[in-house]
């Protein structure tokens, strides 16, 4: 259901703003040399219902699917924007998933996804451009180290 609510996301996305480019195929993507130039907007259905490898839970949501993204286009860092305020949240996996921030299966989904990851909360959204600028105290650095604790 998670797969195919971001699909209906995906198509009202491209509904409002036209100039998206839609992406379909995320494998073909990553033999591409080069970012597009304009944004792209992910079509899940097509190259993940038939996945086997992820669960049919509620433990998998955009988190984890947009970290399985992030490993097929071997994306150089992974931005979870959360609507939840971030103050005095720490930063392991574990910790993240208790408190809600991510869902069930990030600890997995996330830790294979072979790049860095960050939470920004909205109260922090200003820092995007610091992180875009390579600055990654920005945002929260995901840890997904088996030994959990402060940052």
């Amino acid at each position: 259901m998670a797969i195919l609510a971001m699909e209906q996301m995906a198509y009202l996305l491209c509904a409002v703003e036209p100039r998206l480019r839609r992406l379909v195929d995320a494998g073909a993507r990553q033999h591409c040399p080069k970012p597009p130039p304009r944004a792209e907007v992910w079509f899940p259905a097509a190259s993940l219902l038939g996945d086997e490898t992820i669960p049919r839970s509620w433990d998998v949501t955009s988190d984890s699917l947009a970290a399985i993204l992030a490993r097929r286009l071997r994306a150089q860092g992974l931005l979870l924007v959360k609507s939840a305020p971030l103050d005095g949240i720490r930063c392991g996996v574990l910790e993240l998933q208790a408190a809600g921030l991510v869902d069930g299966s990030f600890d997995r989904f996330g830790a294979d996804c072979g790049c860095p990851v960050w939470l920004l909360g909205r109260e922090s959204s200003a820092n995007l451009s610091r992180l875009w600028q390579g600055q990654g105290d920005a945002a929260l650095a995901v840890e997904f180290a088996s030994a959990q604790g402060p940052c």
